[in-house]
């Protein structure tokens, strides 16, 4: 089918979303139980991971919905007024109940006092909320807390990528705001094209050739993550805009998973996955019957942004040596039933918010009716 067939009422974006969370959670029951690197991280060399790959499928579906709402929003500053929405409030209650809630159970079963806890210098809770309210993450520990754990002096590691989700959608708003959302798609795909060669090409030659600045810059560490999502993102926003060119077959989706794993054992997996993995993970959501799991409710924000700290705890309860499955199963119901809470009593109400105009914000969103 092409790709404009696309049922955006009925489709199983919601489910793949879920299950891309929970094997995030399953990646990190490796690294976060001290087993090791994941099935995925062995195959590929330590390359990548599952936790990365599904972070990806992540950005892809984002870049392909989120240009989406952009293209149909009555203006740009009410289309950021949405994904404000989407991500900060969950996010900083997540914060909240983390440096709060979280935090002093784990200072009780280090035996330290919530009186020593809420008095400490240097990595406070207090200073986790306010240095980090912005999504740019600048403080994992809390109070020098979880430093016997395999992964040492971090509650939340997944919140990282949320600056950058972010910062994609402030992206596509400036595109959209210049008219190449809805009227210029051409220049959005070739901006797509530079940033896959930008960073296909470096880590296709990493070991190969030594590579000269600022393209070394791409392949170290956290900087080729970063890169990576961004290219998935726009492979998504670009599949999006063309959406009448793009035929999603059976058998180009299954080769986008197969090729794409096999890609993964070698070098070519930076030249070949933004390319397989986008196109089978759109064909997944246009043809899995597994559909409008999230019509009632939408728990894969909250379970990417609450498993973390679970597994760091059951971690520090020792729950490690039950093995990975139990370190993975236990926090993942944790998560599930805290993603819950968060979908009832955060996220549903500030989604509910989207066409609301608060009257500080009413020069922005409504700026003809903010006029005399």
């Amino acid at each position: 089918m092409l790709l404009s067939a696309f049922d955006f009422r009925h489709n199983a974006i919601g489910f793949l979303r879920l299950a891309f969370a929970a094997l995030v959670v399953f990646s990190h029951a490796f690294t976060l139980g001290g087993f090791g690197d994941d099935p995925v991280s062995r195959w590929s060399g330590e390359h990548e991971d599952l936790g990365n790959i599904a972070v990806a499928g992540f950005f892809v579906l984002s870049g392909f919905l989120i240009t989406r709402s952009a293209e149909r929003a009555r203006t740009v500053p009410r289309f950021l007024w949405h994904r404000f929405l989407r991500i900060f409030p969950a996010f900083w209650v997540c914060l909240v109940v983390t440096a709060l809630v979280l935090a002093p159970v784990v200072a009780l079963l280090e035996g330290r006092s919530l009186a020593g806890y809420v008095a400490a210098a240097g990595d406070s809770p207090w200073r986790y909320l306010v240095v980090n309210a912005d999504l740019t993450m600048r403080q994992y520990g809390v109070a020098g807390l979880l430093s016997q754990v395999p992964y040492p002096r971090a509650f939340d590691g997944s919140l990282w990528t949320l600056r950058f989700e972010f910062g994609c959608y402030l992206a596509v708003g400036v595109l959209a705001a210049v008219g190449l959302v809805r009227r210029r798609r051409s220049v959005v795909a070739a901006l797509t094209a530079v940033l896959y060669l930008a960073y296909a090409v470096p880590v296709a030659l990493d070991g190969v050739v030594k590579l000269p600045f600022p393209f070394d810059v791409v392949v170290r560490g956290n900087d080729r993550l970063v890169a990576e999502l961004i290219v998935y993102f726009f492979a998504g926003a670009t599949a999006y805009l063309y959406r009448d060119r793009i035929r999603l077959t059976r058998a180009l989706g299954i080769a986008g998973l197969v090729i794409s794993a096999v890609a993964l054992h070698y070098p070519i997996y930076g030249l070949v996955l933004p390319i397989g993995f986008s196109a089978a993970t759109l064909w997944l959501a246009a043809e899995l019957p597994l559909r409008d799991v999230d019509r009632r409710f939408d728990l894969s924000y909250g379970l990417y942004i609450y498993a973390f700290p679970l597994q760091q705890i059951a971690a520090e309860c020792g729950l490690s040596r039950l093995g990975v499955a139990v370190s993975t199963a236990v926090p993942l119901a944790g998560a599930l039933a805290m993603a819950a809470g968060s979908w009832v009593l955060v996220e549903r109400p500030a989604l509910a918010l989207k066409e609301a105009t608060p009257p500080a914000l009413r020069w922005l969103l409504e700026p003809r009716r903010a006029r005399p």
